[in-house]
């Protein structure tokens, strides 16, 4: 997660920024932005969207605002 983070500590200007990935990539990601690194109780399956608010690239900075499971985006179409 803190190779990711330095990237997108590059990108100067975004307000946006959407990341794809796998598990435990993924959540392990969430994890550290939400918690410094500690596991964070997300259920995460293939084809589930998160959202977070991220303040900072220095974890913990983010919270989740939603998390939405692939059978529920696919109800939504």
């Amino acid at each position: 997660p803190s190779v990711l983070a330095d990237y997108l500590k590059t990108l100067k200007g975004c307000n946006t920024i959407l990341v794809t990935g796998h598990e435990p990539s993924l959540k392990a990601l969430t994890g550290w932005l939400m918690t410094s690194g500690k596991r964070v109780g997300l259920s995460l399956d293939k084809g589930g969207v998160i959202r977070l608010s991220v303040h900072s690239l220095n974890p913990p900075a983010a919270y989740l605002i939603w998390c939405l499971p692939a059978p529920l985006l696919h109800a939504m179409q």
